[in-house]
């Protein structure tokens, strides 16, 4: 979260409705090094993603506001994608890792005042006035160039301690 947006205002038009900003594998380590998450700090991230697997499997927990909670399925899943396609840029001392190219991508889409599922666009609709709303859609993606850099590996792996 904190890359998006510490790098939100600096996109480039890439488009008229969407804007991005791309960096290399190495750019992109520069910038994760400045969270604490880079290559250095690999084998320590690994062992909290495993223990928050396990705490996640085995019970929950008490919040401030002392209700139940539990990491949820989505949750544990995009931290899985996260820690595999970490695994991957930073293996065999960062070998892979001009493979890769991390990018922002902000998207607009618009939807009306009253309705988002679009039928603003009716021209029945656009006579009653109704004003199309943007709506602002910031994803963050990690692409491997390569695919033989996955091939070779077992995708798993990496949560076997």
């Amino acid at each position: 979260m904190k890359i998006i947006q510490n790098n939100i205002d600096h996109l480039e038009q890439s488009s008229f409705d969407q804007a991005s900003k791309v960096w290399s594998g190495y750019d992109i380590v520069v910038r994760m090094k400045e969270y604490g998450i880079g290559p250095q700090h690999k084998d320590e991230l690994l062992k909290c993603f495993s223990a928050v697997c396990e705490d996640a499997t085995e019970r929950s927990v008490q919040n401030v506001r002392g209700q139940t909670v539990k990491l949820s399925s989505a949750s544990g899943s995009t931290l899985e994608r996260m820690f595999n396609i970490m695994d991957f840029m930073y293996r065999k001392d960062l070998k892979y890792l001009e493979d890769y190219r991390v990018a922002i991508l902000k998207s607009t889409t618009y939807v009306s005042d009253n309705n988002t599922d679009g039928s603003w666009i009716s021209s029945r609709n656009r006579r009653g006035g109704m004003r199309p709303v943007p709506k602002y859609v910031i994803t963050l993606h990690f692409w491997c160039m390569n695919p033989g850099v996955v091939s070779t590996y077992n995708i798993w792996s990496f949560t076997q301690f």
